[in-house]
């Protein structure tokens, strides 16, 4: 437990993470979704086809995390699911806001940069002592704002997973 309603789980090995940041790396095209709200330098997991690989992870290991820590929860399955790319010529920071999700997987893909931390103003939380490929885990939508602070050095990359906040709630 990170903090109350945030939780940190095991959820992918450092040469996991150093795996996903290659493949979307070489696949390209970081870009913003259009028109949202909070602009971010991303690729998504179905882009990367990845997406069904994910969605059997987590369904068979972190879904029961998620439904016995915050009974009576139903989870609903995955809404989305991107990898973020923050980097001094790019993105640098995000500002507050919230997610649409139920729940959101955080995940921290590198740490060979200085700045960018994921920090949680309400809770006072950040991201800076969790470990790479440990998952947060937290309330998305209501609760849980956060943000990413400027990035000072170097490129950060970070893996973001939302699930739907109802049946047939997809992005």
């Amino acid at each position: 437990i990170l903090d109350k309603d945030m939780l940190v789980v095991d959820f992918m090995t450092n040469e996991q993470c150093q795996r996903l940041i290659e493949i979307a790396d070489n696949h390209g095209g970081w870009a913003p979704m259009p028109e949202d709200k909070f602009p971010a330098y991303e690729i998504r997991m179905k882009e990367l086809n990845l997406w069904y690989e994910l969605c059997k992870h987590w369904e068979e290991h972190i879904h029961p995390i998620v439904e016995q820590y915050w009974k009576p929860l139903l989870m609903y399955g995955m809404r989305d699911a991107f990898v973020m790319r923050y980097s001094v010529d790019t993105q640098k920071s995000l500002a507050l806001h919230n997610d649409a999700s139920l729940v959101t997987g955080s995940v921290k893909l590198n740490d060979n940069y200085k700045g960018a931390s994921l920090v949680f103003p309400r809770q006072g939380v950040t991201n800076d002592d969790v470990p790479v490929g440990k998952m947060i885990l937290f309330p998305g939508s209501v609760t849980h704002g956060h943000e990413c602070t400027q990035l000072e050095e170097g490129v950060k990359y970070s893996f973001t997973m939302w699930t739907s906040r109802y049946a047939g709630d997809v992005n």
